[in-house]
């Protein structure tokens, strides 16, 4: 993957999605061993895909009663951070239409020896809106992030 990189909101070429949502008043730890999520996208835009890419937005919920909610979202449509986004690259980009449908699955697997690492495996077909239904591309990659 890469890290740190700032995409613009104009190379996405569908509008995100939640994928994996985390509760942390009821999570375990043993529920970080591995998560998983399920995406769907209907292209917005004709392009080259690339890949996917990944970032996080954090709901904090004051403590004091009437408090205002504070949300950091380290997207491309919010204001930058040093988080930035990171990017997923496909060995080989593939051509999308307007309309075709992109979905899959996301898991994350921790590492049991170096706990601040996992792997990242990506899961996804594309339907093509424009040929008959049988027609799908099918990929799938695991990304190490660090080991």
């Amino acid at each position: 993957p890469k890290f740190s990189h700032h995409i613009e909101p104009e190379d996405c070429l569908a509008a995100s999605c939640d994928v994996i949502c985390l509760d942390m008043h009821t999570l375990q730890v043993s529920d970080l061993e591995e998560m998983k999520g399920d995406f769907h996208f209907c292209m917005e835009k004709s392009g080259v895909f690339h890949g996917f890419t990944a970032w996080f937005t954090v709901q904090f919920e004051s403590l004091e009663m009437g408090g205002a909610t504070v949300k950091l979202n380290t997207g491309p449509d919010s204001e930058p951070t040093h988080w930035k986004q990171t990017l997923f690259m496909l060995d080989r980009p593939v051509s999308v239409n307007v309309g075709d449908i992109l979905s899959g699955t996301v898991t994350l697997h921790r590492n049991p020896v170096w706990r601040r690492h996992m792997t990242v495996a990506l899961h996804w077909n594309i339907n093509n809106s424009k040929s008959d239904a049988d027609s799908c591309q099918v990929g799938s990659k695991s990304f190490p992030m660090w080991r």
